[in-house]
């Protein structure tokens, strides 16, 4: 099966969402956009034990928190999925509620005259709706077939577990639950294991059980304790009736019932260098995820079809085990669904697999599939992709220079800037990603691609050349800054302090890198010679952090104002309503 549409009514921090999919999909956004919420929905919808551990669903999963108004009127939590390429064993346990998929429309069919298109093909599609309950002061909740469609005082028909288990929905929340993942318990991966081996389970608990009670006669027949025994049974005896076979106490190993045996049986594992095998639990947190994928392999080779949902597989793994972990999720699930911040794991999926998700100051979820056009080649988004692609998509805005020195010098000075004025937000905290374009003909594809991805995009550019350049690279960003000079050095060199230039190059000489262009001017010396001699060092060591140590040493106040001004900018743009930073321009 596959997930076609997920649509999301007052779900936690969702007013509203309606996302498309189209095979495995990799959810890209910043913190608190909604990418685990769209997994928790999912698991909601489609996870077969879900509703049945209990507390499914409280107060804080309705959108702000609201489940009814101030005039009483409840609200309701409402999700719905759409799932296609079923299979003949689906197809048949479902019939009743199929319907029809257009798949060059990506919604539902409903013209009979489509039905036999071959765009068409068969679709189920599921409900889930949370309420409130005054009368018992609980949530109701419940998953659902949504066809036939249903009278408002009548029930639709329940999309019961076994219903669930055919879909095969298997979701991991991380290391956040992968201790449990890799226990006993109902509904974790290794119970999902034994239900597939077909394990006879009751049986198997009965026989672990009854082999404990046995093992206690060990600690009976201990000439200390069985003494001790009879001395307590004598006493006892004085006071009540005993049992009159040869022995009415007793020592048992445990009195666990099924349940509390299958919490405390624990999975031992010895790695190397040491050989002693230690409880899981206590194992690296890259080898807690390493087990995990060892189950989910496990899994795939059983279930043959499933889609498994995963947060953020690259925690505490190194940068080739993140890929093997994708690579190996790709391949065995029918469809798979990841959240990360990893460039080694984004670089796994394909560009129209990577769904970039935003929410709107209504807290409406729009999601974005990343699409190439004509301008950026797949060849070269694959080969820049984690310096100029990754960290951009994964963040709030982007701010797109013309080179290597920008790029390096720019978040220094915004970093001094913070320092001298609380007011002023840093572009890392306004969630800015500052990206070298590579030159001036690169800016305005970079800006149009980020731009399509619904990215506040910025640009600083130097002087231009040609107009038409200039109009090209305004349209496709939505705020530019063309400073006065030709060169981002020249910036520097023409507007920071002589003796702060001077300082600088009696800083820099020792640098292994410095350049060998004659003597170091004195600060006697004339200013137009010391710029120029700066210009030098810094075009000569252009990508060797020249000009951000520059910039480091330079007092905020002292910084230039063209840029300054332009970074203010953008902190104001992004702060929240009624904050200022204190804007020049």
């Amino acid at each position: 099966m596959l997930i076609r549409r997920l649509t999301i009514h007052n779900f936690r921090g969702i007013r509203h969402a309606s996302i498309h999919f189209t095979g495995h999909t990799l959810l890209l956004g910043p913190n608190n956009v909604g990418k685990s919420t769209v997994l928790e929905a999912l698991d909601l919808l489609l996870g077969p034990e879900r509703l049945s551990r209990g507390g499914a669903i409280e107060e804080h999963d309705f959108f702000n928190g609201i489940y009814r108004n101030d005039n009483g009127t409840l609200i309701e939590l409402r999700l719905e999925a759409v799932l296609t390429d079923l299979g003949p064993d689906a197809c048949r346990a479902f019939r009743p509620h199929l319907e029809w998929w257009d798949r060059s429309s990506s919604e539902l069919a409903h013209s009979a005259s489509r039905l036999n298109d071959d765009q068409c093909e068969p679709a189920l599609r599921v409900g889930f709706k949370a309420i409130y309950d005054p009368d018992e002061d609980e949530f109701r909740c419940s998953s659902f077939f949504c066809h036939p469609p249903t009278s408002e005082d009548e029930e639709p028909p329940p999309f019961t577990k076994t219903d669930k288990r055919l879909c095969g929905f298997l979701y991991l929340r991380g290391l956040r639950t992968g201790n449990r993942a890799l226990s006993l318990e109902k509904g974790t991966l290794l119970d999902i294991v034994l239900q597939l081996e077909e394990v006879q389970a009751a049986g198997m608990w009965e026989d672990i059980l009854t082999k404990l009670r046995s093992a206690g006669q060990a600690v009976n027949d201990h000439a200390h304790l069985s003494n001790i025994l009879s001395q307590i049974e004598n006493r006892v005896h004085q006071y009540i009736p005993l049992t009159s076979g040869p022995r009415a106490t007793s020592f048992h190993i445990t009195n666990l019932t099924r349940n509390e045996l299958r919490r405390v049986v624990s999975l031992f594992l010895a790695c190397q260098p040491s050989e002693a095998a230690v409880p899981f639990q206590q194992s690296g947190s890259g080898t807690l995820n390493v087990l995990v994928l060892a189950m989910l392999s496990f899994i795939a080779d059983l279930k043959q079809k499933f889609i498994f949902a995963m947060e953020e597989p690259e925690t505490a793994l190194p940068p080739y085990t993140q890929r093997r972990i994708v690579d190996r999720l790709r391949a065995a699930a029918q469809q798979c669904f990841v959240t990360s911040h990893s460039p080694y794991i984004a670089e796994r999926f394909l560009p129209d697999e990577l769904c970039v998700l935003r929410r709107d100051k209504t807290q409406k979820l729009t999601s974005t599939t990343v699409t190439l056009g004509e301008s950026i080649k797949q060849k070269m988004f694959r080969r820049d992709f984690r310096t100029r692609f990754a960290e951009g998509m994964l963040s709030q805005a982007v701010l797109l220079v013309e080179g290597v020195t920008e790029r390096e010098a720019i978040p220094v000075a915004s970093e001094r800037l913070s320092q001298n004025d609380q007011r002023y937000s840093a572009l890392d905290v306004c969630g800015v990603t500052v990206i070298d374009a590579g030159g001036e003909g690169s800016v305005e594809s970079l800006g149009s691609f980020y731009r399509s991805l619904g990215l506040r995009t910025y640009a600083f550019i130097d002087r231009q050349s040609s107009n038409d350049t200039l109009c090209k690279i305004t349209a496709a960003c939505d705020y530019v800054y063309e400073h006065s000079y030709s060169g981002f050095e020249s910036l520097l060199t023409n507007t920071l302090p002589t003796t702060l230039l001077c300082q600088f190059l009696q800083h820099v000489r020792s640098w292994s890198t410095f350049p060998s262009i004659g003597p170091i001017p004195t600060e006697n010396a004339d200013a137009n010679i010391i710029r120029k001699y700066v210009f030098r060092v810094l075009t000569s060591r252009k990508g060797d952090g020249y000009a951000a140590e520059l910039v480091s040493m330079c007092p905020a106040a002292a910084l230039p104002t063209e840029l300054t001004s332009f970074l203010r900018k953008i902190a104001d743009d992004l702060q929240p309503t009624g904050v200022t930073t204190g804007s020049l321009s």
